[in-house]
C-alpha cells in the first residue's frame, strides 16, 4: 500500500451531539462561487485537474492489478437533491467515454464550503505526511482535495490541509474520552493514525491516503477537514506545522476553513458490512439525520465523487471534491488534545 502512495504523490451541532461538550463555531461563511465558472471551466483548470485525477486512478488501477498478480457545477442544492444524487461514476461510465480525462472533466464538483466545528476530537501538531493509514485495517481510500479562493477563483497555493477520522470501528487516536472507544485504554492518547497534514500544491491540491472512515454514535460517516491559516502557519523541522503563538498557548490553531467531507448513503452500506466495519455496534443514523450535514447542505454538496479502483469497494476507492474557502479567514481554535515527538498530550476532559 506504501507503494500505491508514492504513485500517489507523483501526480470536515453537532459533533455535540455524541459528546456535549464546549466547541468552537465558525460564522457562516457562505459566500457565492457561482462567479468562479468561467474560470474554474477554463482550460488551464479544467484540463489539469481532469488530468491529474485520471492518471492517479489509472496508476492505482494498474499497481492493484500488478499487487492481485503478484457536471462541474457551482450552485447551491438542497438535502434532497444531494442525498439522492449518486456520486459514484462506475468503470462502465469510464469504458464508455472512452477516457479518464473526460470522466473527470465533466463531473467534477465545485464545492462551496461555510464554516462548521470542529469537533472534540481535534489534535494539532500532527506530522505532515501523505500516508495516514499506519496500518489500520479498512477499504482503502485515495482523496484528492483541492482549495479554490471564493475571491480570485484561483488555486491556493500553499495552504496546509488537516484531516482526521474515526477508524473502521468508530475510534480517533491522540483522545481518550467516553464516547471514543474503550475508556479504560488511557494510552490512546499517545497514538496519532489516521491523522495527518499535507501542503497544497501551485494548483491548491493535496492528496491523502487512508481508509474509509468508521462511524460513531449519533454522526454519519465522514472526515474532518481544517485549512490552516497560511500567514499564521510556522513548519518546524520534526516536520510538524505549529500556529505563530504556539509557544505561548500550545493549543493555538489558526484556522481559515473547518469542514467535513461525507459519503453516498450506498457506499457506505457496501464498506460496513465488511469487516472490521461489520463488527461496530455503535448505531448508524442515516445521512439524512445527521445535523452537520444538514447544516452544510444548506450552501454545498459536501459529498465526495468516487469510483471503485476495482471491481468491487474491497479493492479501493478514489474520492475527489474541490472545496471554495476564503484563505484570508483567521479564526483561533484550542485543539482537545497536542502530538508531540511520539507521544500525545490531552488538554480538555472529555469525559464527566
Amino acid at each position: 500500500m506504501c507503494r500505491l502512495f508514492h504513485l500517489l504523490s507523483v501526480v470536515i451541532a453537532l459533533a455535540t451531539i455524541v459528546s456535549p461538550h464546549s466547541l468552537h463555531k465558525f460564522g457562516e461563511n457562505t459566500r457565492s462561487i457561482s462567479h468562479c465558472k468561467t474560470q474554474l471551466r477554463g482550460p488551464g483548470q479544467q484540463d489539469h485537474g481532469s488530468k491529474r485525477r485520471a492518471e492517479t486512478v489509472t496508476h492505482l488501477r494498474r499497481d492493484l492489478i500488478n499487487t492481485q498478480q503478484g457536471h462541474r457545477n457551482v450552485r447551491n442544492r438542497d438535502l434532497s437533491d444531494i442525498l439522492h444524487h449518486n456520486h459514484e461514476f462506475t468503470r462502465e461510465a469510464v469504458r464508455e467515454n472512452g477516457d479518464d480525462v473526460l470522466l473527470f472533466a465533466d463531473h467534477t464538483s465545485y464545492t462551496l464550503q461555510g464554516e462548521m466545528i470542529e469537533g472534540p476530537y481535534y489534535v494539532n501538531g500532527e506530522l505532515v505526511r501523505s500516508n495516514i493509514s499506519q496500518g489500520q485495517e479498512g477499504v482503502p481510500l485515495f482523496l484528492d482535495i483541492q482549495l479554490i479562493d471564493t475571491s480570485t477563483c484561483h488555486p491556493i497555493a500553499d495552504a496546509f490541509v488537516d484531516i482526521w477520522q474515526a477508524n473502521a470501528t468508530g475510534v480517533y487516536s491522540g483522545v481518550v474520552g467516553l464516547d471514543n472507544g474503550n475508556f479504560e485504554d488511557k494510552s490512546n492518547v499517545n497514538t496519532n493514525f489516521l491523522r495527518g497534514i499535507q501542503q497544497t500544491n501551485s494548483n491548491g491540491v493535496v492528496q491523502f491516503q487512508t481508509i474509509f472512515p468508521g462511524h460513531y454514535e449519533g454522526r454519519t460517516t465522514h472526515i474532518h477537514l481544517l485549512v490552516h491559516n497560511i500567514a499564521s502557519t510556522i513548519v518546524r523541522s520534526n516536520n510538524t506545522i505549529e500556529s505563530s503563538d504556539t509557544e505561548q498557548e500550545p493549543r493555538a490553531v489558526h484556522a481559515s476553513h473547518v469542514g467535513q467531507l461525507f459519503f453516498d448513503a450506498s457506499l457506505i452500506g457496501q464498506v460496513e458490512a465488511r469487516y472490521p466495519y461489520s463488527a461496530n455496534s455503535q448505531h448508524l443514523i442515516l445521512n439524512s439525520e445527521d445535523a452537520v450535514l444538514i447544516k452544510e447542505a444548506d450552501s454545498s454538496d459536501p459529498l465526495v465523487q468516487y469510483v471503485f479502483l476495482g471491481k468491487t469497494v474491497q479493492e479501493g476507492i478514489f474520492a475527489w471534491i474541490t472545496l471554495g474557502i476564503d484563505p484570508e479567514m483567521d479564526i483561533r481554535l484550542k485543539s482537545s488534545a497536542s502530538w508531540y515527538d511520539g507521544f500525545g498530550k490531552q488538554w480538555r476532559k472529555l469525559w464527566y
